[in-house]
């Protein structure tokens, strides 16, 4: 048992340095991710499918889905098995070394591993995206084909979504006890994102409230059930209203702890708020004013 107790490490210990024990912590904490099989095969997936080239008609954009899912959703489970494997160490050793808010903090340096995953996909899509762009029927186009845009979009569906999976993992493992927790929340998540995906008109603006979401595809037209079409908004105000989302989930995880600072974290959940729903607001009603239908026609909606 002691090689899991997340005691705080010797050098730590000595110095008496919250800080020094956090950084020693989240080290341990992020080789524990980055060595963990469920990790190490969404990066194979991930990588798989990056090697096998970007798509004809939308580049690396649909490429999105994969970084989320094999990296992002199964960092929720990931994330909840090392919550619970610290927790169950601590118990364990009798006193507890190291506090809740301490543990919680270095699980989150870990979700720096996820992230960088993301963000190495980033790259890879980003250079994808100059090197092989869309077909001219393909998307995004018009407005939405430029790197600021194509930038925003890829960060949100792509690293920060790898990170968020794992805050949210870490959320649920603080707040629930309940071994299927985990699975719930993917499920759930999968399908929130389904009905936001702008499939329905009602939802097409609101669908930006969505960690994830399509900010185009081939949604068709009457004559052409393959034209692509851009939804309306603005993914930069988007990137920062997620951003403030992840950055909530984890004050959120680190209230459960109540012994910790619990008025300063208030402070910072109550800016946070105060800076995501204008955000929310603005990716909304800024940016593309309304859907806009590729004027090319789509060669796929064309075939027989």
């Amino acid at each position: 048992m002691t090689t899991l107790a997340p005691a705080a490490p010797a050098g730590a210990a000595r110095t008496g340095s919250p800080a020094g024990t956090l950084r020693s912590l989240g080290a341990l904490e992020a080789r524990r991710y980055a060595t963990h099989p469920l990790f190490i095969a969404g990066c194979a997936v991930t990588t798989t499918t990056s090697v096998l080239g970007p798509d004809v008609d939308t580049s690396s954009l649909f490429h999105a889905i994969v970084p989320a899912a094999a990296i992002g959703l199964a960092g929720i489970v990931l994330m909840w098995l090392l919550a619970r494997r610290s927790d169950a160490a601590s118990s364990a050793a009798g006193a507890v070394p190291v506090g809740e808010a301490v543990r919680t903090g270095a699980l989150a340096l870990a979700g720096l591993v996820p992230f960088t995953a993301g963000l190495a996909w980033w790259i890879w899509a980003m250079a994808a995206y100059e090197v092989h762009p869309p077909t001219v029927d393909g998307f995004p186009f018009g407005p939405a084909d430029n790197a600021r845009w194509v930038g925003s979009v890829l960060f949100v569906l792509g690293p920060l979504a790898c990170l968020g999976g794992p805050l949210l993992g870490l959320l649920v493992a603080r707040w629930t006890t309940g071994r299927a927790a985990p699975a719930v929340a993917v499920v759930g998540v999968i399908a929130a994102s389904i009905v936001m995906q702008g499939l329905f008109d009602p939802l097409i603006r609101a669908r930006v409230v969505m960690p994830w979401t399509y900010w185009g595809g081939p949604l068709g037209v009457e004559g052409d059930d393959q034209r692509m079409k851009v939804l309306p908004g603005n993914p930069h105000w988007w990137l920062l209203y997620v951003a403030c989302l992840n950055a909530g989930g984890l004050v959120l995880a680190l209230l459960h702890d109540r012994e910790g600072p619990r008025r300063r974290l208030l402070l910072v959940a109550g800016a946070l708020l105060a800076v995501a729903i204008p955000a929310c607001l603005l990716a909304m009603w800024t940016g593309i004013p309304e859907t806009l239908a590729n004027p090319v026609p789509s060669r796929r909606g064309l075939w027989p």
